[in-house]
């Protein structure tokens, strides 16, 4: 992959990822207010489910696109059609048994949700509506793989982007006027959502002749086990993640209430998207590292872990400090001072667990690509089945914010576990990393948080505008720090070239 497209992939995501971030903080107030604490608890159980859905992967996703991505390297248009036929014919029958499984739910709804809630029907609905979007999802997963697989990435970011704003503004009517039921819209956006999602990614990759269709004659059972051999690793991984995070709602609902699951998730959430912006940028790395392994070029592969590494630690790093300085008042702001009376603290406890993924951003993506995460994998597993009882007992003797402890401290080891496998694999020391790529940072870092820790101290928050001046302050402080004691001199004359190329393409020469 060449470094343009992957800054065009890069590029496409984080704007996604702000769309995301405009939208959430748009609705989350509006959803917050039409569903109330309850039925806000239900949808996270719900959304919960279907991340427990996901394990029916398998790991055949990741496989399919790591596949993808090396078939297309070495053009072998064979190789790739048998990945793309055995990858979609073994999601439709995933896609089976997840219907059977929300069918039992249907069936049985209070084994899940208890017997808490009076309206069965409306749930039964809605679960439905969950079984029928699912059966669509896992086959729209090998379309999107594909397309990943071919770094095409910025025409899934395009689609999704697209339906994100068009369900932002059906949600925002329909809720904010109260003319339907909450559960049931959110429900049916989704579902029309992965509809036209499947239809589009279809269309694309078809419109742009990528020479792939769907054929039994193409289905093996031996690339289907090439396909597990590589995903299980990768399944184990999403089933410790859903272990540790997805089960977190079903957990405060029993030690807590289901009242209690918003004062978690809400923080959560800010959390994930605050994360989310590092996600966006560095997801393309694992198809680029997977070339660069395809190529063999281990010092490129190297200085690439490196670079990339320092540059998403810039962002993450940053996104601990402000949301330590500003969290919580911004929780104020957008939900209300419920949230400071339950849940404070509960953003400061989830910002440990997030301070240790910064400075292991790409990790992960580097034993992804040289399908080195096996050991790892099992060490997620082993550490995810232990969140759940420590999770439970610290929500049952210090509510929310035991939770949000208990997340944090697994989360901690693991990003040390999976950072130190990295290194291991391109055989570089521990201190060699932390000093290429963390130490740089920390004066930046020390700067950013004396400045908001200034400003806090002689003005006092009251809304949006005071918080955004804060924010604006300190990132001008921390942009000023980073240009001239972190990046180098070829990199800042490279940043100006290019602006200065941009400007004279787009602006001057339009002047004229």
């Amino acid at each position: 992959m060449s470094k343009n497209l992957l800054l065009f992939n890069a590029s496409s995501g984080t704007i996604l990822y702000f769309l995301s971030v405009v939208v959430t903080f748009l609705l989350t107030p509006i959803v917050v207010n039409n569903l109330g604490r309850f039925d806000y608890g239900l949808w996270e159980m719900l959304v919960s489910i279907v991340g427990y859905m996901g394990i029916l992967d398998l790991g055949i996703g990741p496989a399919l696109l790591r596949n993808v991505a090396l078939s297309h390297a070495k053009n072998d248009s064979h190789e790739l059609q048998k990945t793309f036929s055995t990858a979609l014919i073994f999601f439709c029958l995933v896609s089976l048994i997840s219907f059977f499984i929300y069918t039992f739910l249907f069936l049985f709804p209070e084994l899940l949700f208890g017997n808490e809630q009076n309206d069965l029907s409306r749930l039964r609905i809605v679960i439905i509506m969950f079984s029928i979007n699912t059966c669509i999802v896992f086959p729209t997963n090998v379309y999107v793989g594909t397309l990943f697989g071919f770094q095409q990435h910025f025409y899934v970011n395009i689609t999704r982007g697209i339906l994100l704003i068009l369900n932002g503004i059906f949600t925002y009517f329909l809720l904010k006027f109260n003319y339907a039921d909450g559960l049931l819209v959110l429900a049916s956006l989704q579902f029309f959502s992965s509809v036209i999602q499947f239809i589009v990614y279809a269309y694309l990759i078809k419109k742009n002749n990528l020479s792939i269709f769907v054929s039994f004659n193409y289905f093996s059972f031996k690339m289907l086990r090439e396909l597990f051999l590589y995903g299980v690793k990768s399944s184990i991984l999403m089933i410790s993640s859903r272990l540790q995070f997805a089960t977190m709602p079903f957990i405060i609902a029993k030690a807590a209430s289901v009242d209690s699951i918003i004062f978690y998730s809400i923080p959560c959430r800010l959390i994930d998207y605050a994360r989310g912006f590092s996600l966006a940028v560095g997801f393309p790395l694992t198809p680029h590292f997977t070339s660069l392994i395809g190529k063999n070029d281990r010092n490129a592969l190297i200085g690439s872990w490196l670079e990339s590494a320092l540059f998403l630690q810039i962002i993450t790093g940053s996104m601990v400090i402000f949301l330590y300085f500003c969290g919580d008042l911004f929780l104020k702001l957008w939900i209300g001072n419920d949230y400071l009376i339950t849940g404070s603290g509960v953003v400061t406890a989830l910002l440990v667990g997030m301070l240790f993924q910064a400075f292991s951003p790409n990790s992960l993506q580097m034993l992804l690509a040289s399908s080195q995460h096996g050991k790892v994998a099992l060490l997620h597993l082993i550490f995810a089945l232990f969140s759940i009882p420590l999770a439970y007992f610290s929500t049952l003797y210090y509510g929310v914010i035991g939770s949000a402890f208990s997340n944090s401290f697994v989360t901690s080891i693991l990003s040390v576990i999976t950072l130190t496998a990295a290194c291991s694999f391109l055989n570089i020391s521990f201190f060699t990393y932390i000093r290429k790529t963390v130490a740089p940072l920390l004066f930046p870092l020390i700067g950013l948080a004396l400045s908001l820790r200034i400003f806090n101290y002689f003005f006092i928050y009251s809304n949006y505008f005071d918080l955004i001046i804060n924010i604006f302050i300190g990132w001008f402080v921390y942009c000023f720090l980073i240009w001239n004691f972190v990046l180098s001199i070829s990199i800042r004359t490279n940043i100006k070239n290019y602006i200065f190329k941009f400007l004279k393409n787009n602006i001057i020469s339009k002047g004229r």
